[in-house]
């Protein structure tokens, strides 16, 4: 007896470890491979969302062939079959885009990169996606341990390649000593498969039916179906908190990690118990904390984020914890075990691909987290959930507080001007109400959610909302008037500023005071300029122009273009003097296109809500820049910021390149220049020669670049998490 537990434990270490690593290696891989098309297609959500269907449609490949090779011979058959199947992944290694040559996109920038990622690294993706089912399998007919348990494992190595990426590898490894070196796990990797494979045959081909059971017998479709739809909502919820605190909230790098570590983490929990998760008492807790999420959303509420932003973590693990706590419960014996998973990654696919690709096309604004919260209640007090029950004095504590708090916030009178205190009182008081009426109707309270959600979701527009509201793969964008101002907000950034009254005054961070302004007033005044300029925002820069000047803006968005020669939004562009053209496309892959020296002053202002794309601040870019510039041109940066410093990382890059560098803070923005529309702005100058910066004069303003220690950022390097400014400046 003592010898058969000590062989058990011996397998569930070997097992566990190969799993893991099979899993950290699989995250590693998904993160390093995206890094490596940015600098090819452009940091815009399109190609992150594109690398992410892709993954997951691997994950379902390797799932499908799990499953599939599951039912063809015994154990022992199968351990051969998959060595085999990771030895045919061998030349596709090490993982990278540029196997066959350099990356040249044609056509659909989407067909194209699929196209890429299919023929270039999807079979070592697909070798390690069908790991983790198959080794479980095997892990049931040699022990009669809980298979199961192998999951939590597995979602351990994928949270610690998801965390060890930006914190460790990231900034301690170019892509290419990464490319190394998960060849080298890779190969470990094959080689604990073939431990496992070895140990497997040693003991036989034998397989224990019910290692691992919750449910017997075969499973039929509505379960099946209940596995995909369980697997569905976290997924989609996944996509649509991150997009939502990284776009209405708070547009801080690396946000978007926070959700997928707490997603895997609920997969650990919910899988790492033999007995399962307490559902009911769960279920219980969430709907006080997931209506008023959603009462916020339909509302607009975005302060204090240092309430909502951990009550929107709160609410989406919740939600994620209990689905897949009932994914967990209600998975099968052991010998349907591949089925489980296959359901699983369809469902995840099914709910990745719809928040990623389908919800921007569809909905104006982020509107399938809000309905995924709402769906996510009515799942939460479906019977299978077996919720409990609120006790007698709960039920009349719930009713009477909310119809007092309801009735005292209708006394007071709804605020037309915003959601006051009134409102909160008539909010909390529906609150009360509906707790209540989940005693009576947990259904038909869920219903009541999804359909007053739809009904706020989808009315006409009213009130003092934006202009206009549209979206795009590039985000939200946004536009108000705010008395005689209209002003662009993309997310949570503003991105330019028109007065009605004072048209071709420009404003915010561009103003005739500020850096960029001296700089237009100062470089070259009597001489025609040939001026590019990489982002184009309400495309206030226009204003400078004059009638002796050539100006190209290079915007990645047609939606921006749009917003911006929308004359009644803004005009800057109609109006400007300058002979003007806009290049839609992403800068830096416009640019090469571009004959070299073309320009006298190259600007480089492109932002994706209050984040400089990462490929267009490298030292190949900003070399890149400068072959397009004559010999005596110029190189304006902006990086203005609220939680990136950019002063060292451009710093960095014009020692690298025996640049002369200045760089102008204008923080101390009076209140007069606000009211003025006026904005702080961060600017940084760069040339080849001093003597290229004597149209500066003497301007104190414009002082020597600071240059830390450090790595530069190129292509291959970048450490974005060095990079935050953890106190966000105002």
């Amino acid at each position: 007896m003592g010898k058969s537990l000590g062989q058990s434990r011996q397998l569930g270490w070997l097992f566990g470890t190969t799993l893991g690593l099979s899993a950290l290696l699989m995250f590693w891989g998904q993160l390093m491979i995206a890094k490596e098309c940015l600098p090819v297609l452009g940091g815009a959500p399109a190609v992150w969302n594109t690398c992410m269907g892709f993954f997951q449609g691997t994950l379902l490949l390797g799932y499908t062939y799990a499953h599939g090779t599951a039912g063809r011979g015994d154990n022992r058959q199968q351990g051969l079959r998959h060595l085999g199947f990771l030895l045919l992944t061998l030349p596709f290694l090490p993982l990278t885009l540029t196997r066959w040559g350099p990356l040249l996109p044609t056509g659909s920038p989407v067909l194209w990169l699929l196209g890429t990622l299919l023929v270039t690294v999807a079979l070592p993706l697909i070798a390690l996606s069908a790991t983790a089912p198959l080794l479980q399998r095997w892990f049931a007919a040699l022990t009669p341990q809980d298979p199961y348990l192998l999951y939590a494992a597995s979602n351990a190595g994928s949270l610690v390649g998801l965390l060890s990426y930006p914190t460790l590898i990231e900034p301690s490894f170019s892509l290419a000593q990464q490319r190394l070196l998960w060849t080298v796990g890779y190969g470990i990797l094959v080689g604990l498969i073939g431990l496992c494979g070895w140990r497997l045959r040693q003991q036989g081909g034998g397989y224990q039916v019910e290692a691992g059971s919750s449910v017997g017998g075969r499973p039929g479709w509505r379960t099946q179906l209940q596995w995909g739809m369980l697997a569905f909502l976290p997924s989609s919820l996944l996509l649509g908190v991150t997009t939502y605190l990284t776009t209405d909230l708070a547009a801080m790098p690396l946000l978007w990690a926070i959700p997928l570590a707490l997603y895997l983490m609920t997969f650990i929990l919910a899988f790492g118990r033999p007995d399962g998760l307490p559902l009911g008492g769960l279920a219980t807790l969430l709907p006080p904390i997931v209506v008023p999420l959603i009462l916020a959303f339909l509302l607009h509420v975005v302060t204090p984020l240092t309430l909502l932003v951990p009550l929107h973590l709160l609410g989406f693990t919740g939600l994620a914890l209990v689905c897949h706590g009932e994914l967990a419960r209600s998975r099968p014996a052991a010998q349907h075990l591949t089925l489980f998973y296959l359901w699983v990654a369809l469902g995840g696919m099914a709910g990745g691909l719809f928040t990623a690709l389908v919800a921007p096309v569809v909905f104006p604004m982020v509107q399938e987290y809000p309905l995924a919260l709402s769906l996510g209640l009515l799942i939460l007090f479906m019977p299978v959930f077996r919720t409990a029950r609120l006790g007698p004095l709960s039920r009349r504590f719930s009713l009477w507080l909310g119809l007092g708090v309801l009735l005292g916030g209708l006394q007071v009178g709804l605020d037309p001007a915003g959601f006051a205190v009134s409102g909160w009182l008539v909010g909390l008081g529906v609150l009360g109400l509906w707790v209540y009426s989940l005693e009576l109707s947990p259904l038909v309270a869920g219903l009541g959610v999804l359909l007053v959600t739809g009904l706020f979701l989808f009315r006409p527009g009213t009130g003092e909302g934006p202009l206009t509201l549209e979206r795009s793969f590039f985000g939200v964008y946004r536009v108000f008037k705010e008395g005689e101002y209209h002003s662009l907000l993309h997310g949570t950034t503003l991105h330019g500023k028109q007065s009605l009254r004072r048209p071709q005054e420009p404003l915010t961070y561009y103003g005739r005071e500020g850096p960029a302004g001296r700089v237009f007033a100062s470089f070259r005044p009597d001489q025609p300029r040939r001026i590019g300029i990489i982002g184009l925002g309400v495309g206030t820069l226009a204003a400078y122009g004059r009638p002796t000047d050539q100006m190209t803006f290079y915007e990645i968005d047609p939606l921006a273009e749009q917003l911006a020669r929308d004359p009644y939004y803004f005009t800057f562009l109609a109006e400007t003097a300058a002979d003007l053209q806009v290049v839609t496309g992403d800068g830096r892959l416009s640019l090469s296109q571009v004959p070299a020296g073309r320009y006298d002053l190259l600007v480089m202002d492109a932002f994706t809500s209050d984040a400089i794309p990462i490929h267009l601040l490298t030292r190949e870019a900003v070399a890149l820049y400068l072959t397009k510039l004559t010999d005596q041109g110029v190189l304006l940066i902006h990086i203005t910021n609220r939680f990136l410093d950019l002063e060292p990382v451009v710093g960095r890059i014009a020692a690298d390149l025996n640049l002369v560098a200045r760089h102008n803070s204008d923080w101390d923005v009076s209140a007069e220049r606000r009211d003025r529309g006026m904005n702080l702005s961060d600017w940084v100058l760069l040339a080849r020669r001093p003597a290229d910066l004597a149209f500066l004069g003497d301007d104190p303003r414009w002082e020597p670049l600071n240059v830390p220690p450090g790595r530069t950022w190129t292509d291959q390097y970048s450490n974005l998490l060095g990079a935050i400014r953890w106190s966000e400046r105002p």
